[in-house]
């Protein structure tokens, strides 16, 4: 028995286009996932460097010193910016304000640098340092890190570097 309307496709073909769908998926799927680790990487550095400008924006509007500092002594718990009314090292409840609470860094992220907590002062350059040199970086692969600086006059901005062994050291 002939069809003279043959419309559709026979299983083979259906099967044929499968396996090279599957195949282009596979290839795909490597560079898809270390796409979204550059991203997640980059949305990090983004969040920080945004925080440390409002930091930093907020000393020049108060008049006084604003501080951005890990929670506890680790940033992989959250951070904070607050008012550091009486200047001491430290948030103090009593006479410093909280101006903003931020969550920790994102799922096997990790913050290294030369800093545990980052003061503006009013005039909006850092405050006791002449720079501040941070590194985010993947916990488990380590081959590529975002370096954020903040120069003297309080400016924050981020590079992409390969070189990784400043990650290796003291992850806070």
């Amino acid at each position: 028995m002939a069809y003279k309307n043959k419309k559709g496709f026979t299983l083979v073909e259906l099967l044929i286009v499968l396996v090279i769908f599957g195949m282009v998926t596979a290839m795909a799927a490597p560079s898809f996932s270390s796409m979204v680790e550059r991203n997640s990487l980059a949305a990090e550095s983004n969040r920080l460097i945004g925080n440390f400008r409002l930091a930093r924006s907020e000393a020049v509007k108060r008049g006084e010193l604003v501080t951005v500092a890990g929670v506890g002594t680790h940033w992989q718990q959250g951070f904070q910016i607050y008012a550091n009314s009486d200047t001491n090292p430290g948030f103090d409840s009593t006479n410093d304000q909280i101006i903003r609470k931020e969550s920790g860094l994102g799922e096997g992220i990790a913050l290294a640098g030369n800093a545990n907590n980052i003061s503006f002062a009013s005039n909006g350059t850092l405050d006791g340092a002449n720079s501040v040199t941070l590194y985010l970086c993947r916990i488990a692969d380590a081959r590529r890190a975002i370096e954020i600086t903040i120069n003297r006059i309080g400016r924050a901005e981020s590079n992409e570097v390969k070189d990784t062994a400043n990650c290796a050291g003291d992850q806070s």
